[in-house]
């Protein structure tokens, strides 16, 4: 029989976003990365009115924090162990 952690049952609605968020930092950062090194941060900037590519990296982050957390709350649900969790992304 399977225990609760198996199936995701104890898993609370503030435990999914912040699996979502962790995994927007960790996607946002080796995407953040890639469009660093092609040069697209400063046009990614540009969105909020500068040219920085400090200022791009740190929008770009702030997307991704944002994404992750709705991807956990919202897909999250169906989420019960990480094979699950690997399906959906």
């Amino acid at each position: 029989m399977a225990t609760a952690a198996e199936t995701g049952a104890g898993i609370t609605l503030v435990q999914r976003i912040v699996g979502g968020v962790v995994g927007g930092i960790a996607g946002g950062l080796v995407f953040g990365a890639m469009m660093g090194m092609m040069g697209m941060l400063s046009m990614v900037a540009g969105v909020v009115g500068s040219e920085s590519a400090g200022a791009g990296f740190l929008y770009h982050m702030f997307n991704s924090v944002v994404i992750g957390a709705i991807f956990g709350l919202i897909p999250g649900f169906w989420v019960h162990n990480y094979g699950s969790g690997a399906l959906l992304a």
